[in-house]
């Protein structure tokens, strides 16, 4: 006997923190609808679940930022879900899931000049918006427990640049949810196709409109639906540590990008309670199936702890879990979000921001439903878009070079000599030079067109 089809007003696919959040504010706005989130019973390598939830705006700034219309409209974006997510969690009574309330910006002595320049453009962009405050000798002290000294480094506080634990908020807003009636089905979504001008979704279930929030996933969900922009898998490694030393930490610690696609050190208050941090970031792109996390990120992060934060005997006696999950990055670097007709809401590529703008996006979504004209911001990150150039490619081949090479000094594989580092600079640039007209040949592309400097290693070897 065959299973009766199902038949929902509205559908959201992928239940990460922007699924969860938009069916929540869906369902809370229209109780009499009938809508339905299907995702993975398990969350597996759901980036929302393997993120220590930053709410990072002025951190993440880059060196590129005053050159790149796509970074300050990613500081726009970044800006406004900071302030509506501060408004969803007082009116919901969601405020037990924020962490922490600022961030301690750091950089140190020795260091590349990649991060420096990172870490200088961060905090000027700060400063412009009255959120840089100086941080006392006192309260460096606290914070580094003498692992740096006072004159060794840098660091300024970065006020409301907050955090939260997002497998606690996922859990309430799904709870609250449920009171609501809300269908939650587990399960992937494997095939989705218009049919009599309704989507027909793993051949049981029909929705009159649909919102696709799989992360990397969503790209191929929507494949018979329309072209969207090519999706690659970047792959998120990060550690939580339980202790109860960690209970007193209070704020996030971190620094800037120290070159590679993300190296750095990311300290977040996870759950004060029982005593855990989350600890990142590592990250890098793969075509395999199912990749594993790098043996060295997990070196490196507890490293990097041990010698810059937490005393020696603490990391000893604490226990760990690692985590793992698939950030959706598109070639070009910039994140698909927006209509793509009025029957389908389509977001992915959005990398290491999607939950930081989960906020944004599901207003956004709101709005669509509403038959609201959306932010002009969205205009820059439309699904059927044709893809964007990077820049010029003598940008990216220095940015390629500069911040591969600031990964190579920090994780110690080549040693402060400055003949040496200038050497292997050419031949990182060589290389990206090289990489950029081998793509542009396979894929038929003008000469000019540049490809997001970080996703070099993901296409096939030079030949």
């Amino acid at each position: 006997m065959e299973k009766q089809i199902q038949k929902f007003d509205i559908a959201i696919v992928g239940n990460g923190i922007i699924g969860v959040l938009t069916s929540f504010l869906l369902k809370m706005k229209y109780p009499k609808k009938k809508l339905c989130l299907i995702g993975n019973k398990n969350f597996k390598y759901s980036a929302s679940y393997a993120a220590g939830a930053m709410h990072a705006v002025f951190c993440e700034i880059e060196q590129n930022f005053y050159k790149s219309r796509i970074e300050q409209s990613n500081f726009e974006i970044g800006l406004k879900s900071k302030a509506l997510w501060r408004e969803l969690f007082k009116k919901y009574n969601l405020n037990d899931s924020i962490t922490s309330n600022d961030t301690f910006f750091y950089l140190k002595d020795q260091c590349s000049d990649f991060e420096k320049k990172n870490f200088e453009i961060a905090c000027e962009v700060a400063s412009k918006h009255k959120v840089l405050q100086k941080v006392s000798k006192n309260d460096l002290d606290k914070i580094f427990n003498g692992n740096i000294k006072y004159k060794k480094l840098k660091c300024y506080k970065i006020k409301n640049e907050f955090s939260f634990n997002p497998a606690n908020l996922t859990t309430k807003l799904l709870e609250l949810s449920k009171k609501k009636k809300l269908n939650i089905i587990h399960e992937d979504v494997e095939s989705a196709v218009l049919k009599n001008k309704k989507y027909f979704l793993n051949k049981k279930y029909l929705a009159d409109k649909l919102i696709v929030t799989g992360g990397y996933n969503s790209h191929k969900i929507v494949k018979s639906l329309f072209k969207p922009v090519p999706i690659i898998k970047g792959v998120g490694t990060a550690l939580i540590l339980k202790n109860d030393y960690f209970k007193k930490l209070k704020s996030v610690i971190r620094t800037s990008n120290r070159g590679g696609a993300q190296c750095g050190l990311h300290l977040v208050p996870y759950n004060i309670k029982r005593g855990e941090i989350y600890v990142g970031a590592g990250n890098y792109v793969s075509s395999d199936n199912e990749p594993w996390a790098r043996t060295e990120t997990i070196k490196y992060l507890l490293k990097l702890l041990e010698e810059e934060i937490i005393p020696k005997s603490v990391i000893y006696e604490s226990k760990i879990k690692t985590l793992l999950g698939y950030r959706p990055r598109s070639i070009d670097n910039t994140a698909s979000i927006g209509p793509v007709s009025d029957t389908l809401f389509y977001v992915s590529g959005t990398n290491r921001v999607g939950l930081s703008w989960a906020s944004y996006i599901a207003c956004e979504i709101l709005n669509w439903i509403e038959l609201k004209k959306n932010d002009s911001l969205l205009n820059e990150y439309k699904p059927n878009r044709k893809l964007k150039s990077w820049g010029k490619i003598e940008e990216a081949c220095n940015y390629y070079a500069s911040s591969r090479l600031s990964n190579l000094i920090e994780h110690g594989i080549i040693k402060n000599n400055k003949s040496k580092q200038k050497k292997k600079l050419n031949q990182l640039y060589s290389y990206a030079k090289k990489k950029n007209i081998y793509f542009n040949k396979k894929f038929n592309y003008k000469n000019d067109f540049v490809i997001d400097p970080d996703c070099y290693s993901y296409f096939d070897k030079l030949k």
